[in-house]
């Protein structure tokens, strides 16, 4: 970005002259406004920014932002590769893209005019981020981002720069957020990829916007962009996300939790140690059931010579779908979940790590239709110390049958009470092969913690290579050996 010394030097020629002249700021307000007003100076974010003198006008029912500068400050920047400074006034730029953009992601304007030299802009008055995010939930703010992602997205299709995004022109109505100060706003129609455009990641071929000023103390520094707000949005999601996972119980007044005979545990059910946060929960944080899912994950991939598909049912807190999406050899991964709360806190961590191969849905297994969620042909599968909160196993049974992966590899519980109808887990083993189909059920390693088994449901034999796989899980030696394996890229012998 480059800045035009005219145009800085106007800013600080006329900087807040207009204080000079109150009477002229009264006579524009009451122009357009029929009821009696208020005027009060506001601070500017940083000094001396863009160089506007702002006011908040205050009347009986409704307030509004004032934006003032002289008509010599013009559009300040040019990218490096337009060919001059549009000479436009700076505030006539942000009231054109204002009028021409009219959406609910920009601020509501009253007015817009040019009197003895001076353009005056009032816009309906919002409320700042810094002081709207400190009211707002982690799911708030994960909204807030959606809703920001997606308006500028749109910029970017119709051939719009911002310029300059950062929290300080972000503003709130009520929890829906706004985008403002199109004063450096440009049309640049960028033959790129979204990713790739200058609102997005800052710099490319056609130039880069501005530097936030971090020495301000008011924030991170980096190019004014998506890419440095994400940094902004996921510090905020990160310092809430901490106490919710805490409470992430799954006790008694879960109502999807079908054991009712289960004793209390403060811990959180499946450990975290994700996006800087670590939080030791009842299922180890070394976890060999990822070791498990890792290999039968590359073997489908060996086998179907393709990026594979993984779902994981029961996801709660998405341990194994992040896990999953970290593997090269993985196309994406979906988790379905019937807990709200595990789903919020799923997807924020889904946001700090950027694991953009993983998807979440509400779905509860024997009541949700697999066929709605638009989700088929998963070709790997993994149900983990769920099935016996499952109230319809009949009819969970039925639907899974309909979408029915290359493999599925199940924990099952080992309580006979969980198996009323059939007696003992191993018979329970045996009428899930029966009603899916399968022609085998593996029964892989006991869990090292509940001692619960894993099983996998395959229409073919393991061979000698899979079951030595599967005598490393719980030992170091298995990720140097899978790394051995991936690197060869060929079978491990005949079998899954």
């Amino acid at each position: 970005m480059l800045f035009s010394p005219e145009a800085i030097k106007n800013k600080t020629d006329h900087l807040d002259s207009i204080l000079s002249h109150p009477e002229l700021v009264e006579q524009v307000i009451g122009t357009h406004l029929s009821t009696p007003f208020q005027v009060e100076k506001l601070e500017r974010y940083w000094e001396p920014g863009g160089g506007a003198t702002l006011f908040r006008i205050q009347t009986e029912s409704e307030s509004y932002f004032l934006k003032v500068k002289h008509r010599s400050v013009f559009v300040e920047s040019r990218l490096e590769s337009a060919p001059d400074f549009d000479r436009r006034p700076s505030l006539e730029n942000e009231a054109q893209f204002l009028a021409l953009l009219d959406s609910p992601q920009t601020p509501g304007v009253l007015f817009y005019e040019e009197r003895d030299a001076y353009c005056f802009l009032a816009l309906h008055y919002l409320e700042p981020f810094a002081q709207a995010v400190g009211r707002m939930s982690f799911t708030c703010l994960l909204e807030a981002w959606d809703e920001l992602e997606s308006f500028i997205r749109e910029l970017h299709a119709r051939g719009i720069v911002h310029s300059d995004l950062h929290e300080g022109n972000l503003c709130f109505r009520d929890d829906k957020l706004v985008v403002c100060d199109f004063e450096e706003a440009r049309f640049l129609k960028q033959e790129l990829p979204f990713e790739a455009s200058l609102d997005y990641c800052g710099r490319n071929l056609l130039g880069d916007v501005g530097e936030y000023p971090s020495a301000t103390g008011k924030g991170i520094g980096g190019l004014t962009c998506l890419v440095r707000l994400r940094e902004v949005f996921q510090q905020l999601v990160r310092e809430r996300l901490s106490g919710f996972l805490s409470e992430c119980h799954f006790d008694q007044s879960c109502p999807f939790n079908c054991d009712e005979l289960q004793e209390e545990d403060p811990r959180i059910y499946q450990s975290v140690n994700l996006a800087g946060l670590s939080i030791a929960g009842q299922r180890p944080v070394r976890d060999s059931r990822k070791n498990v899912l890792t290999y039968f994950l590359f073997r489908q991939w060996q086998k179907q010579k393709a990026p594979v598909r993984h779902l994981d049912l029961g996801s709660n807190l998405g341990t194994f779908c992040f896990h999953a999406a970290g593997l090269p050899f993985v196309a994406e991964t979906r988790g379905f979940e019937a807990f709200d709360r595990y789903i919020e806190a799923a997807n924020a961590l889904r946001f700090l790590l950027q694991a953009d191969k993983v998807r979440f849905e509400h779905f509860v297994c024997g009541t949700s239709n697999l066929a709605d969620t638009g989700y088929s042909g998963a070709e790997v599968c993994s149900m983990l110390s769920v099935y016996h909160h499952i109230s319809d196993r009949e009819a969970f049974l039925a639907a899974l049958r309909q979408q029915r992966p290359a493999l599925l590899l199940a924990e099952f519980a080992t309580q006979e009470r969980y198996y009323p109808e059939r007696g003992s887990v191993f018979k329970e083993i045996e009428f899930v092969r029966e009603r899916l189909g399968y022609r085998h059920a593996v029964s892989l390693m006991n869990s090292s913690d509940y001692l619960r088994p894993l099983v996998l449901f395959t229409d073919e034999p393991l061979s000698a290579a899979d079951r030595f796989f599967m005598r490393l899980v719980k030992t170091r030696l298995f990720t140097p050996g899978l790394a051995l394996l991936q690197l060869l890229g060929r079978p491990a012998g005949q079998g899954v």
